[in-house]
């Protein structure tokens, strides 16, 4: 599985891992900066002119060593500057002094964009939360519509880090690197949209430092879900293996009902049967005749398919008529397991199925 943070926890983990475990903040910047320059340089090893805007703070001084590792590979860079310099005893001063003796041109954000082929963008971090500011904004909107290729360090600006929502204007980036944590926005509402080829770097940062840190989220994978499925026995019975019934597919809506019962022959069920209304039958078994398909009319027909599964799914296309208020009565639920869905609900009232 992987840890999935939202921003405060990030910013508690860098903080461990400067306070507590003596690694300098500088040290993360720069780390954080070469694999921005790895990233970048596989993506395009002669990118062309790059332009490398910085805001203030953390994200900017990652933006100003990425503009010197450039500049010290002969590359042809620039920094658009938006906001102003930052003191030179911060570790984001530290950043533009090594940007400056590394012989980089510090110009507007607008200068800068010119003629350039490749885009760093590192204006806004984790702590953006409410709307860009005009000044922002401009320069975000001047990026999505430059010809050029971007890449956003730790998050697209003008994305919020917890929710993954816009805030007011964002960068499109086509590549990001996230550093230390995977923060939740990059995965969720908007953050799929502008985020691009996520890319991840731990920095180094030693183990032990996450275990004070409960992850927000952890993402699951196929591969770490598959090793948990036991091991069937090639002699094995389908009804070793669970009997699944689905009941939906009201009228003319016998496709929901059809792709609930398809999954549940994919998760591995043994025995998959179908209760829908009887117009939903025969395209029911057309799509897959080897689901137990049956049409029910009366509470009592569905009892007795009720008695025989170990899971009940209700409500794919079961919608609020005959099907679902008429043929569906309170006593036809015993204790088996049941899910439920969307119209299925409606249909679970005082004349449906759940009373």
């Amino acid at each position: 599985m992987t840890s999935i943070y939202l921003a405060q926890q990030v910013r508690e983990l860098d903080r461990i891992t400067i306070e507590e475990k003596g690694i300098p903040g500088i040290k993360l910047m720069r780390s954080a900066a070469q694999a921005c320059v790895d990233v970048l340089l596989g993506q395009a090893p002669s990118p062309g002119k790059v332009s490398v805007l910085c805001g203030s703070g953390n994200n900017a001084g990652d933006g100003f060593i990425i503009a010197g590792l450039l500049a010290n590979r002969g590359i042809e860079v620039t920094v658009g500057l938006v906001g102003k310099v930052p003191s030179g005893e911060t570790d984001a001063g530290k950043a533009y002094g090594y940007c400056c003796e590394a012989g980089v041109e510090i110009l507007t954000a607008e200068l800068s964009l010119q003629n350039s082929a490749f885009v760093v963008d590192a204006l806004l971090g984790t702590g953006l939360i409410g709307p860009v500011r005009p000044e922002y904004q401009q320069v975000i909107s001047a990026v999505n519509l430059h010809d050029c290729t971007v890449l956003a360090v730790d998050l697209p600006s003008g994305l919020c880090a917890d929710t993954g929502n816009i805030l007011g204007a964002c960068i499109k980036a086509d590549m990001t690197v996230t550093f230390i944590g995977r923060k939740l926005g990059l995965l969720t509402n908007d953050g799929p949209e502008v985020v691009g080829e996520l890319n991840f770097a731990d920095l180094s940062v030693p183990g032990s430092v996450f275990d004070a840190i409960e992850p927000s989220v952890r993402m699951l994978s196929y591969e770490d879900q598959i090793r948990k499925l036991p091991v069937r026995n090639r002699n094995a019975h389908k009804m070793n293996h669970g009997h699944v019934l689905v009941v939906g597919g009201d009228q003319g809506m016998a496709g929901a009902v059809a792709m609930a019962a398809e999954a549940a022959m994919y998760s591995g069920a043994g025995l998959v049967s179908v209760a829908t209304h009887p117009t939903s039958v025969n395209s029911l078994v057309a799509r897959r005749p080897e689901v137990m398909t049956k049409s029910v009319t009366t509470p009592d027909e569905l009892k007795a398919l009720i008695n025989r599964a170990t899971v009940i799914v209700v409500g794919p296309g079961l919608g609020n008529e005959s099907l679902g208020n008429e043929s569906l009565g309170n006593e036809s639920l015993g204790n088996e397991s049941l899910g439920n869905e969307s119209l299925g609900n409606e249909s679970l009232g005082n004349d449906g199925l759940g009373g």
